[in-house]
């Protein structure tokens, strides 16, 4: 079955869903629109090359970057604007990954990221080649980044509810994993919060990392694993 055709076999189609993926008018941008309690329209958005400087400004905030194992440390306009270019090309995450005040377009302003992360880099090739999807492993990590100034405002629990129904209904997302640091009480308060998940038990719901010393790590942290209910 064709990516396209996903959608014809589920009960609500996504025009008539809370989460529908929407255009904008001239430049055919795909974008979600999120319901939060920002004063500010906020968008679920692909990553564009504009986004660039405020991603690196975002990404050098000293508790967003030291929360993030990923990002290097010092994070600079370079790193950024490989990692744009990485994600576009369709080898890193899905393509709806940026949360963005304002406008869905590039006049719109990044503010974080919420993105699903395949586990086989091939498992979504045929969004790329617009093949059938095959039986590749479809399953995902769930990540995800908020600049300070707009936490509180419920605009990250809306963010994973948007994403993880859009990857299921329109990319054919199996598992969706989130992995969070037991002492990342932000991150674990947007989980905890969210019905959609189980906690996974015994030991398959405990990982230990070693975090990177420059982000206050030097030894192994801990990480708790839910998983999206089915």
């Amino acid at each position: 079955m064709a990516a396209r055709d996903l959608d014809s076999h589920n009960a609500e189609h996504p025009s008539n869903s809370k989460y529908a993926l929407l255009h904008t008018p001239t430049t055919n941008l795909p974008y979600i629109a999120l319901t939060t309690r920002s004063q500010e329209a906020i968008y679920l958005t692909e990553l564009y090359p504009t986004d660039a400087p405020t991603h690196q400004a975002a990404l050098s905030i000293e508790s967003v970057n030291n929360a993030l194992i990923g990002p290097p440390k010092p994070y600079t306009l370079a790193d950024a604007e490989w990692w744009i270019e990485h994600v576009r090309s369709g080898k890193a995450e899905l393509s709806l990954s940026c949360l963005r005040v304002g406008s869905p377009d590039e006049k719109g302003t990044g503010i974080g990221g919420v993105a699903l992360v395949p586990h086989d880099e091939d498992g979504f090739t045929f969004l790329r080649s617009g093949e059938p999807m095959g039986e590749g492993n479809r399953d995902c990590n769930i990540g995800y980044w908020l600049h300070p100034e707009f936490q509180g405002r419920g605009i990250m629990k809306e963010a994973v509810r948007a994403l993880v129904n859009w990857g299921r209904r329109e990319c054919g997302v199996g598992d969706a994993i989130l992995k969070v640091l037991e002492t990342n009480l932000a991150s674990r308060r947007v989980v905890e919060g969210m019905s959609e998940f189980i906690r996974v038990e015994g030991e398959k719901g405990v990982e230990w990392v070693e975090w990177p010393e420059k982000k206050g790590g030097g030894g192994k942290k801990k990480l708790l694993v839910w998983k999206w209910k089915k």
